[in-house]
């Protein structure tokens, strides 16, 4: 089922509401106030950065059902860059699209989204949730803490990271949470070389506007690209409204929620037109313009019932879109993070689980975003654990009173 599968990918920040805010506002219950420059500088960056990232994500996982938030992605990386300096803060803001703001418009932008998507639909669930978690023998720059609470609602705490499954049960328990479930076991491991993970988690449920009808669901043939026809559980909407509109190489399907503030938007590929062909085409502003030029349609609509789970590291792709930097130690510059100063602070990882159902009923949807920071070397513990060299001596006169090799600390 990849074509779908695929394609529902596309949408995910529409089902995560970046590409929300401009469309469908006569089904709205109240108005929504409107987007300053800035906030409109960071939603247009945010569906750039979402095709972008898909883009590298399927180049990497073909013929593969994919579901990723390029939006947790986005303000896990946005919170971390207020850790990063100079260069390294230059490079994560230009391949988040945000390079023409400087750090606290950037910031008060993503505040302004988070406040904006939490209460746009009544009737739909939407969750957002950031924190920081950190090696308890380190110390947070408080400026760092400070601007994290302030603006992503973060949540900021030491841990002890030598009990390594104490600690990771801490934070994945954090993401079970705020993800009702959806989301476990984010954190892999702790290891040695970590002294921070920075999580956003997101959950997403919502009813469809007008609902498919259970009754009428049936096998029906979806054809697999490359692969050929298989049967699959077909849904029908026979009375409902959605919008429709063509692009040079897809037919583009906009099924609301809710209130209609929130919607699924699916790129069906044209006969003969490939998934990758569709992406390669499309972007923020031509999304845009295709959602601009859509007609409402009550033609019955059918397309399959799906659940996807899937968990991506995703540091080769934001390599490839210009992040290089932030991942090598001694090139990369975290020390906005810690008070304690160091030149190997680097983003050892950018891992995500994502998870999406949708029914006759609706959708539920969740992701969780774990950017892990790390230390080349870290003497955390000061093992003496192989044969060594000792001596005794007095400071004043330098003198060495005694000295000798342990070779076996076992034997007289």
């Amino acid at each position: 089922m990849k074509n779908l599968f695929l394609t529902a990918c596309i949408v995910l920040p529409s089902i995560f509401g970046l590409f929300s805010c401009s469309s469908d506002k006569a089904h709205e219950p109240e108005p929504l106030r409107p987007l300053n420059a800035n906030e409109r500088t960071v939603s247009s960056a945010s569906n750039d950065f979402s095709f972008q990232l898909l883009q590298e994500v399927l180049k990497s996982e073909p013929n593969k059902n994919i579901v990723i938030s390029p939006f947790s992605a986005s303000m896990a990386l946005g919170m971390t860059t207020n850790g990063a300096k100079d260069s390294t803060k230059s490079v994560m803001l230009e391949a988040l699209g945000l390079s023409d703001l400087d750090q606290d418009a950037a910031n008060q932008s993503y505040r302004g989204l988070i406040d904006i998507l939490g209460t746009a639909d009544s009737k739909i669930t939407m969750l957002n949730a950031n924190s920081v978690w950190y090696r308890d023998s380190f110390h947070v720059q408080p400026t760092f803490e400070e601007t994290v609470s302030a603006y992503f609602d973060a949540n900021v705490q030491g841990l002890d990271f030598t009990d390594t499954e104490g600690a990771k049960n801490t934070i994945n328990d954090w993401v079970k949470e705020k993800t009702n479930n959806k989301i476990q076991n984010l954190i892999q491991k702790i290891e040695d070389k970590h002294v921070m993970f920075l999580i956003n988690a997101i959950y997403f449920n919502a009813p469809w506007e007008y609902e498919f009808d259970k009754d009428l669901t049936y096998q029906g043939e979806f054809n697999v690209e490359g692969e050929g026809t298989i049967n699959t559980d077909m849904m029908v909407l026979k009375d409902g409204v959605y919008k429709k509109s063509y692009t040079e190489n897809a037919v583009l399907f906009d099924l609301p929620y809710g209130n209609g503030q929130f919607s699924m938007t699916i790129l069906l590929p044209n006969e003969g037109v490939s998934i990758s062909e569709v992406m390669e085409s499309t972007n923020a502003a031509k999304l845009a313009e295709w959602l601009d030029n859509a007609e409402e349609s009550d033609i019955e609509l059918q397309m399959p019932s799906f659940e996807i789970e899937f968990k991506k590291e995703f540091k080769d792709a934001l390599a490839q879109m210009g992040m290089e930097k932030v991942f090598t130690p001694g090139q990369a510059d975290f020390n906005n993070l810690f008070e304690e100063q160091r030149n190997d602070y680097y983003l050892t990882e950018v891992f995500q689980k994502a998870y999406i159902k949708v029914t006759e009923e609706g959708t539920e949807a969740a992701a969780a975003t774990s950017v892990g920071v790390g230390i080349e070397s870290i003497p955390l513990t000061n093992m003496i654990n192989r044969t060594f060299l000792f001596l005794i001596r007095e400071k004043h006169t330098n003198t060495i009173l005694f000295n000798g090799v342990v070779f076996d600390p076992t034997k007289e």
